[in-house]
């Protein structure tokens, strides 16, 4: 099983992904750096990648690790980038007749403080939501804002 952790890379927000992204007003957006990604999941079996968009008529996307890392053209607006968890492929042969029900999830450690420099409410959420994340960070002891979108003011334009 190989885990997939996907990120936006842009300096400025979107309105089509907080649209598209979340169902609700009830959204947060996590804003990191590519380093921090990378550092905060240290362990070897994770990687961090942008994702190519292609053409898929003009374009055979290679075999084996590099699925992972391609995507149609149609979704290049997304600025992808992935942090994707390989399985840890330590069996010994003699194990590999015993067969092993596929893991449900990937539990892969994460240090919160290095990952996220700052926690953004949707531009749509009600005052309450904004209220239960800052709760939450705080309760988390993590040392980083949390604050409304700035596309919040703008709404209606």
């Amino acid at each position: 099983m190989v885990a997939v952790n996907c990120w936006h890379e842009e300096e400025s927000e979107s309105d089509a992904l907080w649209r598209i992204y979340s169902a609700k007003e009830e959204a947060v957006a996590i804003r990191t750096s590519a380093g921090a990604l990378r550092q905060a999941m240290p362990s070897r079996n994770v990687t961090v990648s942008r994702v190519h968009y292609v053409d898929p008529h003009n374009f055979e996307v290679p075999a084996g690790f590099h699925p992972y890392l391609y995507k149609r053209h149609f979704y290049r607006h997304e600025r992808e980038v992935r942090a994707i968890a390989l399985p840890d492929v330590t069996r010994e042969l003699a194990d590999v007749r015993t067969p092993i029900p596929p893991p449900t999830a990937v539990n892969v450690s994460v240090d919160l403080r290095t990952l996220v420099r700052e926690v953004l409410i949707s531009p749509y959420a009600e005052p309450w939501f904004l209220r239960t994340v800052e709760d939450l960070v705080h309760g988390l002891h993590l040392p980083v804002p949390v604050r409304y979108s700035p596309m919040r003011p703008h709404l209606g334009e």
